[in-house]
C-alpha cells in the first residue's frame, strides 16, 4: 500500500537544462534551410500586439511560453522493461510519469527544434510523440481485451487534416486514433494515432481495418479480443485478425429486418457469429469468439453485447478522465492542441499505473494534476519567518485605538 503523502510523492528531479514540452517541434524560421545547429532560434515577441519574431538565445520557439519547464525533465528509461519489471508496490507518481516521457525527447526538442519541418510531411511538427506512444506501450501490457475508437481534438482553423465529424462534441478538429485497455474500471490508452490522410492501406483490408491492424500490430498473436464499432468492423478485418490468433467483436451497421423487442436472429459459419438483438432499438453485432447464447443480468442479453459493452468501456471511461482538468485551451497554432491531448493522456496513464501498484489510493485526477504541475514548476511552500508577523486578513487587522496607543503598535 502507498505510505506517501501527496506532498512528498513526488521527488525533485530536474537539473538545470533548459526544457519545453515534451510532444511538439515548434515551428520556426531559419535564415537558411539546413542550418538547424548554428542559426540561433526564435521566440514570439509579446511587446508587440501582432506577435512579431525576434532572435533570441532561448532554445526554441516555445521557451518564451513555456518558462516554467526551463529545467531538464526526465531520466532515461530502460528499455525492454515491463509494468512489474520498472515499479515495485512503492513506486511514486512521478516515477510512473517520468517514463512516458524523457530526457532524450528533451534534448530532441530543444536542439533540433526544425529538423522535421523541412520534410514535407503533414505531421512534422509531432513527429516526437512516437516517442511517449512507445514509452506508454513499454510500461503496461493489456488484458485479454482491447479497443480502438477515434476521438476529436476540437480545432475550427485552417489545416489539411481537419476533418468534420457531426456525431462528435467537437464537430471540427484533428481526428486521434486510440486503442484503449481497462484498468480496474478506468482506460488506459496504450496506443495513439493521429490521422493525417496519408496513411497506406494493409493489402487486403480498406483504411478503417489498417488503422485498427496498425494500433494492434504489438499485440496479435497473443489470443486477446478486439473491440470496435462498425467503422471499422468488417469481414476481411475479422478474418485477418483470426489468422493472427486474434479474436474480434464489433457493432456492424444495422440492415433492416423486422424484430420484435428481445427477439434475436443469428448466423454462424465456421469462425464469424453476426447476431441481431432488438431492445429499444436494433443492435447488429459480430464476433469470433461467441455464440448466440444469452446472459440473464436483470433482463436476457446476448453474451456478444455484454462484451463489446465491457469492452467499450476503457476507452470511454479514458476519453472522460482527459477531459477533467484539459489542458486544451484556444490557440491558432493546432499541435499545440494535440501536444495538451498527449500531455493529458500521459497523466491519466501515470495516475492509472499508480493506482494500479497502490489499491488503497484514493487518488484523483485533479490531485494527480496538481502533484506532476507542482513538480514540474518546482514549487516550494514558503516557510514562514519566526521574526516576521503572521499575515491578517483585512477585517482583523481593523482595531479601535485606546487612549495612549497606536493602531499600528503591533509592528
Amino acid at each position: 500500500p502507498c505510505t506517501y503523502l501527496p506532498e512528498q510523492v513526488l521527488p525533485p528531479l530536474f537539473d538545470e537544462q533548459p526544457a519545453v514540452l515534451p510532444s511538439v517541434i515548434a515551428e520556426t524560421t531559419f535564415d537558411q534551410p539546413g542550418m538547424h545547429e548554428s542559426v540561433s532560434t526564435l521566440r514570439l515577441s509579446h511587446d508587440s500586439s501582432h506577435s512579431q519574431i525576434h532572435r533570441s538565445q532561448l532554445p526554441s520557439a516555445w521557451s518564451f511560453e513555456m518558462r516554467p519547464l526551463q529545467r531538464e525533465v526526465f531520466s532515461g528509461y530502460d528499455n525492454g522493461k515491463r509494468q512489474s519489471q520498472c515499479f515495485g508496490e512503492n513506486s511514486d507518481l512521478w516515477t510512473i510519469f517520468r517514463s512516458l516521457v524523457n530526457a532524450e525527447m528533451i534534448e530532441l526538442m530543444v536542439t533540433q527544434t526544425n529538423i522535421y519541418a523541412a520534410q514535407l510531411q503533414r505531421l512534422s511538427n509531432l513527429k516526437p510523440k512516437s516517442r511517449i506512444k512507445q514509452n506508454s506501450r513499454k510500461i503496461f501490457t493489456p488484458g485479454d481485451t482491447v479497443v480502438v475508437d477515434e476521438s476529436m481534438v476540437g480545432f475550427r482553423g485552417r489545416v489539411q487534416i481537419r476533418i468534420y465529424n457531426p456525431q462528435k462534441s467537437s464537430k471540427y478538429g484533428i481526428k486521434i486514433y486510440k486503442m484503449c485497455t481497462d484498468i480496474h474500471g478506468a482506460g488506459y490508452t496504450w496506443s495513439y494515432k493521429v490521422y493525417s490522410g496519408e496513411d497506406r492501406a494493409v493489402e487486403g483490408l480498406d483504411k478503417p481495418g489498417s488503422v485498427v491492424v496498425a494500433l494492434a500490430a504489438d499485440l496479435l498473436n497473443e489470443g486477446r479480443l478486439l473491440v470496435t464499432d462498425n467503422y471499422y468492423s468488417s469481414v476481411p478485418l475479422t478474418r485477418y485478425l483470426k489468422e493472427r490468433r486474434t479474436d474480434f467483436c464489433g457493432t456492424v451497421h444495422v440492415v433492416n429486418a423486422n424484430l420484435r423487442k428481445g427477439e434475436i436472429a443469428a448466423k454462424q459459419n465456421n469462425f464469424l457469429t453476426v447476431l441481431k438483438w432488438r431492445d429499444q432499438r436494433d443492435v447488429l453485432v459480430m464476433s469470433t469468439c461467441h455464440n448466440p447464447g444469452d446472459c440473464d443480468i436483470q433482463m436476457l442479453k446476448p453474451k456478444i453485447v455484454l462484451e463489446y459493452n465491457r469492452g467499450k468501456k476503457g476507452i470511454d471511461v479514458a476519453e472522460q478522465l482527459a477531459s477533467y482538468n484539459s489542458p486544451i485551451r484556444k490557440t491558432c497554432f493546432w499541435y499545440k492542441k494535440i501536444a495538451g491531448d498527449l500531455m493529458s493522456i500521459c497523466v491519466i496513464n501515470s495516475i492509472l499505473i499508480y493506482k494500479d501498484l497502490n489499491l488503497n489510493s484514493k487518488m484523483d485526477v485533479l490531485k494527480g494534476h496538481e502533484i506532476i504541475i507542482k513538480r514540474l514548476l518546482n514549487l516550494q511552500t514558503p516557510t514562514p519567518s519566526a521574526d516576521l508577523p503572521t499575515p491578517r486578513s483585512s477585517r482583523s487587522s481593523v482595531s479601535i485605538e485606546q487612549p495612549g496607543t497606536s493602531g499600528l503598535s503591533h509592528l
